[in-house]
């Protein structure tokens, strides 16, 4: 069984303690259906990246979820993506499978999945390598 880290938003104000709400929302249903899941932090503080990566790769986990919500000052950037790496050969499904009940369960924007294993993009590079 793979055992799942949970990390969540590093944002300031709103983005923070929504996608806090979610972890924690996520990782009791995990844990309902027998997965075994951990959250890193749940109280709400700012954790800097640095210390979110080493806490991820201290937790021995075979899988990283990692939740966040993006602002824009484009009113058009709405929806969901799911990012994944190559790293696994199971991430592309994954990623299709959580995308496809995250659409089906909120009814936002599909905004599709992304491989980001060549993007340039280092904070999400640092959490999934």
């Amino acid at each position: 069984m793979n055992k799942i880290y949970i990390d969540w938003g590093f944002g300031l104000g709103n983005e923070v303690y929504s996608c806090l709400d979610i972890g924690k929302k996520l990782l009791k249903k995990l844990e309902q259906n027998g997965i075994e899941a951990v959250m890193g932090h749940k109280n709400g503080k700012a954790i800097r990246l640095e210390q979110r990566i080493e806490m991820i790769k201290n937790s021995d986990a075979d899988i990283l979820i990692s939740i966040d919500a993006n602002w824009s000052d484009n009113s058009n950037q709405k929806g969901i993506e799911t990012y994944y790496n190559t790293l696994s050969k199971d991430a592309e499904l994954l990623a299709k499978k959580i995308q496809r009940e995250l659409i089906k369960a909120t009814k936002f924007y599909n905004r599709g999945i992304i491989n980001c294993s060549s993007k340039t993009n280092l904070t999400i590079r640092k959490l999934i390598e």
